[in-house]
């Protein structure tokens, strides 16, 4: 998950309030006594890049389990599975099955608890437990019935049994029940991809609901997808609802590349409209409006010197001479 500067810049002051607390002995019962806040640290290091600081806290909470509230150190445990990823299985799954219990469940928010389940799930699929994880998914429908999470971990397991096909069709399926199909959608065509049909993908891509067909991320996979089938037209199309300067600039490159001037132009000039102080859009836009409008190329290049002037080499050519 990104982190936005102003949510590093509020994190600072309230870590360096934390780690002022007086602590009185060299036992670090502090931790104890703030087990929540010490946890949301974690959380925080975690998110923000800093996994060292975060798998030291999460231990140092696992030392004084006893005294902790259970759910604390659950979701500790949890999100320990995500820094261990697939190390130390056996360990990580032993933490997990204790966090399912029915007592601790009542103390969880619904999302802590699917998010629990979830994770078993998929630590007894890497531990090759197929009875295991069907035992979770089965608990996760029972549960959460509109959730679309075990659909698609049964896909996996079709994956992982060496059934590629069946599960495209439990993808599918999965697709068509949520109601937002984008993670089975997107799943599926990683697995078009892997068989190297990228016609499919991408046609697989195209289905993908809502505003991530015009994010960054998905205007590229489908641009440079379409740039492998050769169908420069298509990828062009990919363009048509760019909205951040970020793909304009991609789109500029993208028509660049493909001498295609008056379209790069007009993506320079989305450019300009939003920075009219951006020097490289404004020089680029005069290059390519060269090459089919030279008089509209002249005024643009009168623009560029009017508001960046050519340096004046008269005090290098001084400096040169001594």
């Amino acid at each position: 998950m990104a982190i936005s500067p102003t949510a590093r810049s509020a994190w600072r002051p309230w870590r360096a309030a934390l780690s002022r607390i007086p602590r009185p002995s060299p036992v670090p019962i502090w931790q104890v006594e703030l087990g929540v806040l010490t946890a949301q640290s974690a959380f925080v290091d975690q998110t923000l890049g800093d996994v060292p600081s975060a798998e030291k806290a999460y231990q140092t909470l696992f030392a004084f389990k006893a005294e902790l509230d259970p759910a604390v150190t659950a979701v500790a445990a949890n999100n320990m599975l995500h820094i261990r990823g697939q190390r130390d299985l056996f360990d990580s799954y032993k933490k997990n099955k204790a966090n399912l219990s029915d007592a601790l469940a009542k103390k969880l928010s619904p999302a802590q608890r699917l998010a629990f389940l979830t994770n078993n799930a998929l630590l007894a699929l890497h531990m090759n437990k197929p009875d295991a994880c069907k035992e979770s998914l089965a608990i996760i429908e029972a549960e959460f019935p509109s959730s679309e999470k075990p659909a698609i971990l049964r896909a996996a397991m079709l994956l992982r049994a060496k059934n590629p096909k069946a599960c495209e069709e439990a993808l599918e399926k999965a697709a068509k029940a949520a109601s937002n199909p984008t993670t089975a959608l997107l799943i599926l065509a990683q697995l078009h991809l892997q068989a190297k049909d990228t016609s499919k993908a991408v046609a697989t891509l195209r289905r993908v609901p809502g505003p991530s067909q015009s994010s960054p991320g998905m205007v590229g996979t489908l641009v440079s997808l379409h740039e492998s089938l050769g169908d420069i037209d298509a990828a062009a199309e990919c363009f048509a609802n760019a909205k951040d300067a970020a793909l304009h600039r991609a789109a500029a490159s993208f028509f660049e590349k493909h001498s295609r001037w008056q379209l790069a132009a007009a993506a320079h000039q989305a450019i300009l409209d939003e920075n009219a102080r951006d020097f490289e859009a404004l020089a680029r836009l005069v290059i390519a409006t060269s090459h089919f409008d030279p008089k509209l190329a002249n005024e643009h290049y009168a623009k560029l010197e009017m508001i960046c002037p050519p340096p004046d080499d008269s005090e290098a050519m001084m400096v040169d001479a001594e």
